[in-house]
């Protein structure tokens, strides 16, 4: 099937793509980052104009803690564009609640991290959205 054999080249091109910067530098945040960029640019590819893809955090108004709130950092936000951004600079965002479409935590290697940690921010993240 042409479809499959297409997805395939696109997972076997961000596989031959996402150590390239580890050629040059050893500094895993930067490493991180480049990762999440690429992963940001294949979103885009794939999703319908209307939605944005981006980095950042999600701030609402908390009405019973009578204060604004913040997500933590999220790695990528897809958000719907028919709604006010709050703040953009390049790929950085923060956007309310009502825009997010969906989000996601990008970790090179799960081993390699707290998985009980991740898993709660991410819950974390999810009661402010």
């Amino acid at each position: 099937m042409k479809v499959l054999s297409y997805h395939q080249s696109v997972s076997n091109e961000i596989l031959a793509i996402k150590d390239r910067v580890r050629c040059f530098v050893s500094h895993w945040g930067e490493d991180g980052r480049y990762k999440e960029a690429i992963l940001r640019a294949v979103i885009r590819r794939f999703i319908p104009s209307r939605y944005g893809v981006g980095s950042g955090f999600v701030v609402k108004y908390a009405p019973s803690e009578n204060k604004q709130v913040a997500s933590k950092q999220i790695d990528i936000i897809i958000y719907d564009l028919d709604y006010p951004v709050i703040f953009q600079d390049g790929d950085f965002v923060i956007v309310t609640p009502d825009a997010v479409i969906g989000i996601i935590s990008v970790k090179t290697n799960l081993e390699n991290q707290n998985a009980v940690s991740v898993i709660r921010e991410s819950t974390e993240n999810s009661k402010i959205i």
